[in-house]
């Protein structure tokens, strides 16, 4: 809801300002539908640099392929805002499991880019998302670099690990990369509690979309696992739900 995009868009900010983006450059946001446009990018960038950029987008899905069992990914749907002229600098926020569907969406650009021999930077940024990606981006990586561009994928606060469901990315401390503050907010928060948390992240766009369908999955997997959910978690789902039915 409205609180989850503030804090949303606080963190494409910082996102922003970390890359320290040159005043005279050329950027375009790139939403990745449905989940991407709920990173606030464009937004950000305004109340970062004071001046609009261009907004690109585009569905895309992955599915897992029966007969080979590989993660294969379909993009449709794309706005008539390009991607690729005069060396745009693109952006993007989305979160990142498997890989799969950012890497479709990145050498489809990439194509775009070749096609009209304009090469420009790309940068990602992931409020949750895994280090499982990063093979995958490797041939996006070289493209770019071999035309003097780079790709650089940011995470907001960790590298999480990713479940055997190529989905879920939960708060299993030893397999994954966290930052040392919010590793201490985390344990803080979630105590002994922390292995048994099913995913940081659940799926983006349906906590915009379909909060209440969100609220219901949420409230049954956290009212009944053992051990306990915390007390302050479940009691904020409580509130949540008491909230959008009044």
């Amino acid at each position: 809801g409205d609180d989850l995009a503030l804090l949303a868009q606080a963190a494409s900010m910082d996102f922003i300002k970390h890359l320290d983006l040159p005043a005279d450059g050329d950027y375009v946001a790139l939403e990745i539908l449905n989940g991407g446009r709920y990173y606030f990018v464009p937004e950000a960038f305004k109340a970062v640099t004071g001046r609009e950029c261009a907004v690109a987008s585009l569905r895309a899905k992955r599915s897992l392929d029966a007969e080979s069992g590989e993660w294969k990914v379909r993009i449709w749907e794309r706005n008539e805002v390009a991607v690729a002229g005069s060396g745009q600098h693109v952006l993007i926020g989305d979160t990142v499991a498997t890989g799969t569907t950012l890497a479709g969406v990145l050498q489809a650009v990439c194509d775009e880019m070749e096609a009209k021999d304009s090469w420009g930077d790309i940068s990602v940024f992931t409020i949750v998302g895994s280090a499982t990606a990063l093979p995958l981006l490797e041939d996006v990586a070289a493209r770019l670099d071999a035309h003097g561009r780079a790709l650089r994928l940011v995470f907001a606060n960790a590298c999480y690990p990713l479940d055997d469901n190529g989905t879920d990315m939960g708060f299993h401390f030893e397999r994954g990369s966290f930052d040392a503050r919010a590793r201490a907010a985390f344990e803080e928060a979630l105590g002994d509690y922390a292995p048994h948390m099913r995913c940081a992240i659940w799926d983006w766009g349906d906590r915009f979309r379909e909060i209440d369908a969100h609220l219901t999955e949420i409230a049954e997997y956290y009212g009944g696992t053992t051990p306990p959910a915390p007390e302050w978690l479940t009691a904020g789902i409580a509130r949540s739900v008491a909230a959008r039915a009044a």
